[in-house]
């Protein structure tokens, strides 16, 4: 049974979050953490909590989301600018009320929202939440409607790593939907090969969170609209190697990390970022691979439309004759896709 520990898998990923951005990757966090908890105490859906976890984190306020979402969204980020800078946060709790009591007030007015944020201000445990150590643990169950959860079992890792794959959609404009395409298309490969269930489960998730490293890459060169610069482009190179590191520790995705993170290399040891070789890349590693070019070669991109099956097909094949992926996996990926399968 596919299971993994919570609190492991949550300081991974609170290492890893926003890695190339650490002046913002504080700002980001306690803002969607204090959202969070408004959010739980005016008693939003699980639905309106997980809105507010993704447009907090990638910085986005857009038309869809209710006046009122916007408006914690508003408040959480006005406390998290106080705090930049900080590390004891409970030092500003004075001069964050009388802000609130003489400015904000001054121009907005005394909403819900912002009557429970006083409320939570006489919490002194609402300010040491705050502190950096445990801000995605926390996150991550006011997010998913969790309490006393401690271990995550497959229904709510793939909840979770559906929404973490959102958090990357909303980063990365040019590949929306793209890591459910590629889960998808690995689990088809997978039952052609009569692959054992579990590692089928285990094969989805490595497809899901295959891209999770891109929270690593600033969102301004992953949405270049232009060509990369060649330190850009090293950067962007790096999303592999930030999907092994941040899931190689956590209890029950050892493997999964392993297949995700080297999803970019090639079996002629021309990949990267470890320049791993055949002899190196285990099968399951070989079906990410190709469901990855599949899935990027017939998605619309910002640069390109979705390529005809025709041209598919012969980029397959040409990555195969060039020994860069895996003949028999690449030929029954072919087949699947002239049949209308994948």
């Amino acid at each position: 049974m596919l299971a993994v520990d919570i609190t492991s898998f949550a300081f991974a990923f609170n290492r890893t979050l926003g890695l190339l951005e650490k002046h913002e990757r504080l700002h980001k966090m306690r803002r969607t953490l204090i959202g969070l908890q408004l959010g739980k105490k005016l008693n939003l859906s699980e639905n309106e909590q997980k809105k507010i976890f993704l447009y907090s984190l990638i910085n986005n306020l857009q038309n869809e989301l209710s006046a009122q979402i916007a408006e914690i969204i508003f408040i959480a980020g006005k406390v998290a600018e106080f705090l930049r800078g900080r590390n004891v946060c409970i030092f500003t709790k004075n001069k964050m009320k009388r802000y609130f009591l003489n400015e904000y007030l001054s121009v907005f007015p005394k909403t819900p929202a912002v009557l429970v944020l006083f409320e939570l201000m006489e919490e002194d445990a609402f300010w040491f939440n705050l502190e950096e150590d445990f801000l995605f643990l926390d996150i991550l169950k006011l997010a998913m409607g969790w309490n006393d959860l401690l271990i995550l079992t497959e229904p709510e890792i793939k909840k979770v790593f559906g929404l973490l794959t959102r958090l990357i959609d909303g980063k990365d404009i040019s590949t929306r939907m793209h890591s459910e395409r590629v889960a998808l298309i690995a689990l088809k490969i997978g039952e052609e090969l009569k692959i054992p269930a579990e590692t089928l489960k285990i094969i989805e998730i490595a497809g899901l969170l295959h891209d999770i490293g891109k929270v690593a890459i600033p969102a301004k060169i992953l949405n270049k609209p232009g060509k990369l610069s060649e330190n850009e482009f090293l950067l962007v190179k790096s999303h592999p190697f930030y999907t092994y590191k941040l899931f190689e520790m956590v209890r029950g995705l050892e493997e999964a990390a392993k297949w995700a993170g080297y999803h970019h290399e090639k079996l002629d040891g021309s990949g990267y970022p470890f320049k791993i070789k055949k002899e190196g890349l285990d099968l399951e590693a070989r079906i990410i691979q190709v469901a990855d070019i599949t899935a990027a070669l017939t998605e619309d991109r910002s640069y390109r439309n979705s390529l005809k099956k025709e041209q598919v097909v012969s980029i397959l094949r040409s990555e195969s004759r060039n020994n860069k992926i895996d003949s028999d996996i690449a030929e029954l990926t072919i087949k699947l896709l002239l049949e209308g399968r994948i």
